[in-house]
């Protein structure tokens, strides 16, 4: 069975670069690992993008498709701290059963 990372679900507007331009998008969760977002583009598994998220731009790499949304990969988890900071935008509970502080 394959580890999942918790995630939080919550709805960060932020840029993605495709190709080297520039797209709107927003995040619908949040995991050390990656996000789940919808992209105002389109995109291909394996492309790699860069997201404007806990203020930084991270590589990443789109993993899969599911209609008008993305899972995109981080090529370097989050760090506890930056996913904490991203928590702050959203008052919804974690999908999981642990909490974040229980990390």
């Amino acid at each position: 069975m394959r580890y999942r990372e918790i995630r939080f679900p919550c709805r960060i507007q932020t840029r993605f670069v495709v190709n080297g331009v520039s797209h709107p998008g927003v995040v619908l969760n949040v995991s050390r690992g990656g996000i789940l977002a919808e992209l105002g583009t389109r995109v291909r598994v394996g492309n790699p993008v860069y997201v404007s998220i806990a203020g930084k731009d991270r590589e990443a790499t789109v993993a899969r498709l599911d209609g008008s949304r993305t899972g995109i990969l981080f090529d370097r988890p989050l760090t506890p701290g930056e996913l904490r900071s991203l928590r702050t935008h959203s008052q919804t509970a974690p999908r999981g059963s642990r909490f974040l502080s229980e990390m």
